[in-house]
């Protein structure tokens, strides 16, 4: 007996508690891995919609500065009259003026902007679920690139996005060359309403410089 003890030299055993203890800290240390993971796809995710957002609201503006732009060359004979023209408008003798309201900007199939006004009070509020079908945008794909667009093509390929966009128009001072425009863009992430709001007025400084 002696002999088979030196042979098979005594070990340690491991108790349950120890077994316990030791599957707990495995799965602690998984259950935080794996949290963090997560947390980092989701952070990335929300800083990419972030960007995507900032973008789409400053190509608002940038549209609204376009129509004022593309209003001088046109009617280049009356600068101080025509620059605030709606962009379907051919005729600035009879033109429409872009009045205070909401609109949605999107580029047509020739890529000029088109501007419409959305009517009947409507604004764009994602804490309410309806009312802002308007502002939706989608990606239209082009040339094998993709577009945002509110008024979409007939006949390309649209896919539905989450982000809606508003613009709104407003003269703080009526008869006075200002035009006040402000890019709204609001999306949901993980079902809370996230919203950019950029501001810009736009003058008509190129007033009396007629050709």
């Amino acid at each position: 007996t002696k002999n088979m003890f030196q042979i098979f030299p005594k070990k340690a055993a491991e108790s349950l508690i120890e077994v316990i203890i030791a599957v707990f800290v495995v799965s602690l240390g998984s259950s935080v891995a794996t949290s963090l993971v997560v947390t980092s796809i989701q952070s990335n995710s929300f800083s990419r919609d972030n960007l995507i957002a900032l973008n789409l609201a400053t190509e608002g503006l940038e549209a609204m500065r376009n129509i004022r732009d593309n209003n001088w060359l046109r009617f280049s004979f009356d600068k101080g009259k025509c620059w605030n023209i709606s962009p379907e408008t051919t005729d600035c003798s009879t033109g429409k003026i872009i009045s205070s309201g909401n609109y949605t900007v999107s580029l047509d199939k020739g890529y000029a902007w088109i501007l419409k006004k959305i009517g009947d009070g409507k604004t764009l509020n994602l804490d309410t679920m309806s009312g802002n079908d308007d502002f939706k945008l989608q990606l239209e794909e082009r040339d094998k690139q993709n577009v945002y667009v509110q008024v979409s093509s007939s006949g390309l390929k649209v896919t539905p996005t989450n982000f809606y966009r508003m613009v709104t128009v407003s003269y703080s001072y009526p008869g006075i060359d200002k035009m006040d425009t402000t890019s709204t863009i609001q999306w949901l992430f993980q079902g809370k309403k996230h919203e950019i709001r950029l501001n810009e007025t736009l003058t008509n400084y190129q007033k009396g410089k007629d050709i």
